[in-house]
């Protein structure tokens, strides 16, 4: 019981420090990868949905402690992006294959962004009053088209990893 904890909380960490300490500098398009949210579309589709919303919340509220921007955007990125995600698998793309969790991780990002973005704006709106100083002061498009590249990228190989050492999967 105490090594599965352990192990857990090791996990946890190591997500965190992947995600504030190494990738930031490793230069532009590694910079821009969203570790996090890989992993965690990865493991609600392929291995335990319940579980990786719960290690997501933990996560998530690490990360908030490192960010910059406002409490609650990076945890509300991830649970709204995960279960939009499990909602459109489970009532559209019921196969567990590479097609589907490109698909997947790629809408997740969207995702993710779009309502990083909506409550950054939020924020910013509210703090500064200025409307368009809100909306037009976030590179939303510069920044997504690297983070959907390498998320869909690490996702991809990922899941060639798993099929190759997974005994049992519906993937192959």
């Amino acid at each position: 019981m105490f090594k599965a904890i352990l192990q857990k909380i090791l996990f946890v960490l190591v997500l965190v420090l992947m995600q504030t300490s190494f990738l930031p500098i490793l230069g532009m398009p590694f910079a821009r990868f969203d570790f996090v949210l890989a992993c965690f579309v990865f493991w609600g589709f392929l291995i335990n949905f319940r579980e990786a919303i719960i290690y997501a919340v933990i996560v998530g509220i690490v990360l908030e402690i490192y960010s910059a921007f406002a409490f609650g955007a990076i945890l509300l990125g991830l649970l709204v992006s995960m279960a939009v995600c499990n909602w459109i698998f489970l009532s559209a793309l019921t196969n567990r294959s590479l097609y589907t969790i490109i698909i997947l991780m790629f809408l997740a990002t969207l995702i993710y962004h779009f309502v990083f973005w909506i409550y950054a704006w939020a924020a910013e709106f509210f703090q500064s009053g200025d409307l368009l100083t809100g909306l037009f002061g976030h590179s939303l498009v510069n920044n997504l088209m690297y983070t959907e590249v390498m998320n869909v990228a690490f996702v991809t190989l990922l899941y060639f990893i798993f099929s190759l050492t997974a005994r049992q999967t519906s993937a192959k």
